[in-house]
């Protein structure tokens, strides 16, 4: 799985790099309600765009997911809860077990006619 990895990301370091290569002549940018203008590298203006891609991707992944990781946390206290809730009547249940023993063994020392 790792090789596949590094091979995925040679092809593409191939493809980035062929690509700032070929696309070498600067272009104008600029936003027409400012004044003024940069003159950058072509492949630059590509990477920026998909960088800023992948950032917007990333931050409206993580917008959506972010009902879904509320209600993970939700669900996790309410486990947690439960959890400590058991771990208590566990307790309870040896106090209630010991109780009960200690009684029988009251009702044993009496002998037969005290039942």
């Amino acid at each position: 799985m790792k090789l596949i990895r590094v091979l995925i990301l040679l092809v593409a370091l191939v493809v980035c790099a062929s690509l700032a290569i070929s696309n070498r002549g600067t272009v104008a940018v600029g936003l027409e309600p400012l004044p003024f203008v940069l003159n950058v590298p072509m492949f630059a203006v590509i990477f920026g765009a998909m960088f800023a891609g992948v950032l917007l991707g990333g931050f409206s992944m993580w917008w959506r997911d972010g009902a879904v990781r509320q209600r993970a946390r939700r669900e996790h206290r309410h486990a947690d809860e439960l959890e400590r809730e058991i771990a208590k009547l566990k307790v309870d249940l040896d106090h209630a077990r010991d109780l009960a023993r200690a009684a029988n063994d009251r009702k044993a020392l009496r002998g037969p006619e005290a039942a």
